[in-house]
């Protein structure tokens, strides 16, 4: 239910393990990162997405510290114009 409930989001989420991994990510984030989850869940954000090298360093800092971290982030993400996307990103340890 929970997956449902989170696939219906528009906004992406991506759910990583404490290596990073990515161990999950709804359909709005499939999207916009432009990965499917089966391709990117096993690997770290940035191997999946390599742009997104400031995600990924706010998600190790969250872990890190063991606090919330949000930040406006634009990054050359794979848009199909060729634009870049500009995020705004929390990361959040739920450990």
């Amino acid at each position: 239910m929970t997956q449902k409930l989170l696939n219906e989001l528009t906004t992406g989420i991506v759910i990583l393990d404490v290596e990073g991994a990515v161990s999950y990510m709804n359909t709005a984030a499939e999207d916009t990162l432009g990965i499917s989850l089966k391709r990117a869940v096993g690997n770290r954000l940035v191997d999946s997405v390599p742009s997104f090298r400031d995600v990924s360093d706010l998600c190790d800092r969250a872990m890190g510290e063991g606090q919330s971290f949000g930040h406006v982030i634009t990054v050359p993400a794979p848009q199909r114009d060729g634009s870049e996307l500009e995020l705004a990103v929390r990361a959040t340890p739920l450990e």
